[in-house]
């Protein structure tokens, strides 16, 4: 059984979450400018949502930064209100246990059961044929509320001794 400090648990899940997060939101960004090239903009694959957004702005290319900083928001948004939620949550579990601890202990049974639905979920993106619009902000949001969760955790060594 390897053991490893409550510090060590807080920097890996937040590497493991800043990682995952940069993931979805490069993955997210690229949907959203998918259609968007030099030679102009091409339609197909995209729902009605983008046109309009483009028709509002002007310009396809002003479309795909306008979606992309309501994914920020969005992503911000849930960032603070569910992720940093998370991570603190995990830090008191954590806390109550003894130091060093086991790496297994990293996540809880309703961590890993929640894990194991959003990468179902997320997968099951594909196979559902979303646009690259919806596909787009939805991984721009979730990759920008993990890393804004990340960042939560990688405050947490700092603070360890008054959680401990």
């Amino acid at each position: 059984m390897l053991l490893v400090s409550h510090r060590t648990l807080y920097i890996l899940s937040g590497a493991v979450w800043m990682i995952i997060g940069v993931m979805l939101l490069n993955l997210g960004i690229g949907f959203l400018m998918h259609g968007v090239s030099a030679t102009g903009f091409t339609q197909e694959g995209y729902s009605s949502l983008f046109t309009s957004v483009a028709s509002m702005t002007s310009s396809s290319e002003n479309a795909a930064i306008a979606l992309v900083a309501i994914a920020f928001f969005i992503g911000i948004a849930k960032g603070r209100l569910v992720m940093q939620k998370a991570a603190m949550k995990t830090s008191l579990r954590l806390a109550k246990l003894q130091n060093p601890t086991s790496l297994s202990n990293l996540y809880s049974k309703s961590n890993l059961l929640i894990i194991a639905v959003m990468m179902t979920l997320g997968m099951s993106m594909k196979y559902l044929a979303l646009p690259y619009d919806i596909r787009g902000i939805i991984d721009t949001a979730v990759g920008c509320a993990l890393i804004q969760g990340a960042l939560c955790y990688f405050r947490l060594p700092n603070s360890s001794e008054s959680i401990s």
